[in-house]
């Protein structure tokens, strides 16, 4: 049924619900019920799953959440004492599992208005029940519910995974790890997201969960519907290997997956009848597993670079970056068959550059996360200032991306490394972080993220050396002195002026002196190309910056007016002209209605 079609019924079931206290009355079951049958996993879904979880989040059920589970939550061992509440609880939680398997603002939700710590304080009596050994089956079925909304609140939005941490979520769920097969698998794929690198030993502590895991992803793969199950819960080939790839940051689980027979599987999902989204969480699965040498000298690893150039091909702009990420990783950070050179040891790779190198050619790169780039235009712009020649990439690579990156630092003499959370996730930042570790480049860590430190491989980079800290506004001026300093003892260039206190450059000094905090913020019609792309970002649509590349705020404008003329009309045409997905296309609809709302 279409979303306007069911908005009066799940209004009505809405006020009810902020209306009352009681949620155990026969009545609540009735509106949960109505909410569960329009959603994904109901038998009369909504054909808007994603624009019924906006709805839905935006009408305020994220946020009823903590009031309806305490209510609820007594009669998790009182199903026979009383059957209604206990049926409540269950309807409750199969309407957040259904909603929030599409719906990442209804996973925000969760997060922002304490749903997620809630559920995870819940787990700690059940926890202890199991430990006891008395946790009885409604117990149990109860536990998976839970554990589903978690592990779709942090699969969706990784935003959420700072709540995770602070709210113990490791070690209360590293407790499921030693019990049934199903408690076991979700809760790995939980900590998949959740642990980090110095956490990671964990993971293996579940070898039968792992194992468990791998089972599942094989039969959602093999499958015609490309979906598998265990006991009561279904997963796609999708979900399972994307957890597979979180939690292969154990290189004991990755060779867990090449034992188990995996890969072909895995090459399986880079076959036509897979979707471009199946096909790229496969690469990604063949990167990961390619940083163990066996694997990567194996012959099926190199039996799939065929198809990896092949799929290069696609229209997908993540997929085709996705694919050349592994065929570097595969090829050892080169783009031919050329033997590799041995990595240097980690004093040689801080050393200083090529003596025979003309000093005032010196060049500065500046790897960084997107998140990151208003800081470092900063950083850039006094570089530039002292007389560096500065390599920032402000389009996000379009084409042959990693040979453009290669050049890059090959032609740098100092590498500044621009640390944060997201960057050490980021595939690219790694590929380009490791490529310039390997040609012995001089590497600089700065810390963009406070609190943040360093671990993985992003830790075993930084080493022992300093970071200079650009995470704050009240230190940018002494940390860029400290920084040129550190640069002029590998370059000559810019030497001049690092006697005395580093000058805010001119632009810098122009823009305190024009910034006013009463002014609003630019009109989104005056945007720049730039301006544009930042906007795509904030809204979750980093995927869309190559397509509305050469858009500005007047192109918006007008799309803005189609859309208000016929909105049907208008999605048609970015599905049409555009390849946009229902997701994207709602997303960006809502985004750019947002934009021109004045």
């Amino acid at each position: 049924m279409a979303l306007k079609e069911i908005i009066p019924e799940i209004s009505e079931a809405l006020q009810y619900f902020k209306t009352h206290d009681d949620f155990s009355a026969h009545t609540a079951y009735q509106y949960f019920n109505i909410i569960f049958q329009r959603s994904k996993f109901g038998p009369k879904p909504c054909d808007d799953q994603v624009g019924l979880g906006k709805y839905i989040s935006d009408a305020g059920y994220g946020r009823l959440f903590p009031k309806m589970y305490k209510s609820l939550f007594v009669y998790l061992d009182a199903s026979e004492s009383c059957p209604q509440g206990y049926r409540n609880l269950s309807q409750m939680l199969f309407t957040y599992i259904s909603l929030s398997d599409v719906s990442p603002d209804l996973c925000k939700s969760l997060g922002k208005d304490g749903g997620i710590q809630i559920l995870l304080e819940g787990l700690k009596p059940i926890k202890a029940a199991y430990q006891r050994g008395v946790a009885v089956e409604t117990v149990g079925l109860t536990t998976v519910r839970i554990l589903q909304i978690l592990h779709n609140a942090i699969r969706l939005t990784s935003s959420n995974l700072a709540i995770y941490r602070l709210n113990n979520a490791v070690s209360i769920l590293e407790g499921f790890l030693q019990v049934d097969n199903l408690l076991q698998v979700l809760s790995l794929m939980i900590l998949s997201y959740v642990v980090n690198d110095s956490e990671s030993g964990i993971l293996a502590t579940s070898e039968q969960g792992v194992r468990a895991l791998l089972d599942m992803f094989k039969a959602a793969a093999s499958s015609r519907n490309h979906y598998g199950e265990l006991g009561e819960i279904t997963f796609s080939a999708f979900e399972t290997l994307d957890a597979i790839n979180h939690l292969a940051i154990n290189d004991d689980i990755k060779s867990i997956v090449q034992e188990k027979g995996a890969f072909p599987c895995i090459i399986r999902m880079l076959q036509d009848d897979f979707s471009p989204e199946d096909q790229l969480v496969a690469v990604e699965a063949i990167w990961n597993l390619a940083f163990i040498e066996s694997i990567r000298q194996s012959d099926q690893i190199q039996g799939v670079v065929p198809t990896l150039r092949t799929l290069m091909l696609s229209s997908s702009n993540d997929l085709q970056r996705m694919c050349e990420s592994a065929l570097w990783q595969i090829n050892g950070y080169s783009n031919n068959d050329s033997p590799r050179t041995p990595p240097p040891t980690y004093q040689e790779a801080i050393s200083e550059p090529d003596p025979t190198r003309p000093k005032q050619s010196a060049q500065i790169m500046l790897s960084y996360q997107w998140d990151s780039q208003q800081r470092v235009l900063q950083i850039k712009e006094r570089l530039l200032h002292a007389g560096y020649r500065v390599w920032m990439d402000l389009t996000n690579l379009r084409g042959d991306i990693l040979t453009a990156m290669a050049e890059a630092v090959e032609e740098s003499d100092v590498i500044l490394i621009c640390m944060t959370e997201k960057y050490k996730n980021s595939k690219s930042c790694r590929a380009e972080a490791t490529y310039a570790y390997k040609q012995r480049k001089k590497l600089i860590p700065l810390m963009m993220e406070e609190g943040y430190e360093p671990d993985g491989w992003l830790g075993l980079l930084q080493g022992m050396d300093l970071y200079y800290r650009f995470h704050s506004e009240s230190q940018f001026d002494s940390s860029t002195v400290e920084l040129l300093k550190a640069i002029g003892e590998y370059t000559s260039c810019g030497d001049d002026l690092l006697d005395g206190p580093i000058r805010p450059t001119q632009r810098e000094v122009e823009g305190k002196a024009n910034a006013d905090p009463k002014t609003k913020e630019k009109p989104a019609r005056d945007w720049s190309k730039e301006d544009v792309q930042v906007w795509l970002r904030d809204n979750d649509l980093s995927e869309l910056c190559e397509t509305f590349s050469k858009f500005n705020g007047k192109h918006l404008r007008k799309l803005r007016t189609k859309c208000a003329k016929d909105e049907e009309k208008f999605e048609e045409e970015l599905k049409r002209d555009y390849k946009l997905n229902g997701a994207h296309c709602t997303q960006f609809i809502v985004a750019l209605e947002d934009a021109f709302q004045d």
